[in-house]
């Protein structure tokens, strides 16, 4: 069975509810988890507490905390454009760490060749 969260020790629904004002917090019993849900459209409608509400995500927290706050912020689709500049700047650095790598193995090799060369 899955509950509606109306009121919690850190005010962490009214806190989401800042983030997105459709975002609900539900509390599925049977798999013992806290849920996102909003009250707009999306993909799977269940009602919950007389609410026609809407699957968003699973929270991967057994506590409603900051964690889940700060875990909404960096998913939420307001903050796509932040999220992507974030992978586009990590997917950089992995490269230039790729190429410094690469380039140190390479010099790694042309100095034990000249070591060879040179005996």
């Amino acid at each position: 069975m899955k509950s509606l969260i109306t009121t919690d020790a850190f005010n962490i629904g009214k806190r989401i509810r800042n983030i997105n004002s459709h975002y609900f917090v539900v509390y599925d019993n049977k798999q013992d988890k806290y849920m996102i849900y909003c009250d707009n459209q999306g993909a799977k409608k269940e009602i919950i507490s007389n609410k026609h509400l809407y699957y968003v995500l699973t929270l991967p927290y057994s506590q409603l905390d900051v964690r889940t706050l700060k875990y909404l912020v960096n998913t939420d689709v307001d903050n796509l454009e932040k999220i992507i500049a974030e992978i586009d700047e990590q997917n950089k650095k992995v490269q230039q760490d790729n190429r410094l790598k690469i380039k140190n193995q390479a010099l790694e090799v042309a100095e034990n060749k000249l070591r060879q060369l040179t005996r």
